[in-house]
């Protein structure tokens, strides 16, 4: 029986699958690396790129990946670290107000407090000047 089971071609075709799984994603993961991105992080922006409007629930995000939520929350932490530091560069900041734009990196808390300063602030003006949306 278990020389049958070796001999198995149907085990040595998986056995073959999971050698060239294991070199392509070697090759893949270096290649990501070259651009400081895991695996993971990359799996991470992929399924958040292909879900609608670009956005998942931690506990979505968590089911279709091998991270617990926690782990999708120290991924997105990490994510966002690096991109906060890539918006405060000289040359992305150069190229932004080439066009009269400009960047401010904050964390997902600042923005969120950024957002209620405004709706406040802006919500006074539109009650005090009576606009309505036709």
């Amino acid at each position: 029986m278990h020389t049958e089971l070796v001999n198995d071609e149907r085990l040595t075709a998986i056995g073959l699958f999971a050698e060239a799984y294991e070199g392509l994603a070697a090759r893949f993961a270096a290649q990501l690396a070259e651009h400081h991105l895991a695996p993971i992080e990359f799996e991470v922006l992929m399924r958040l790129a292909r879900s609608p409007d670009g956005q998942l629930r931690m506990t979505d995000l968590s089911a279709q990946t091998t991270l617990t939520t926690s782990g999708v929350t120290r991924v997105i932490d990490r994510l966002n670290r690096a991109i906060i530091q890539s918006v405060k560069a000289s040359e992305f900041n150069e190229r932004l107000a080439g066009v009269g734009a400009h960047a401010v990196g904050s964390t997902p808390g600042e923005f969120a407090d950024f957002v209620k300063k405004e709706l406040a602030s802006w919500s006074k003006v539109i009650k005090a000047t009576g606009i309505r949306i036709e």
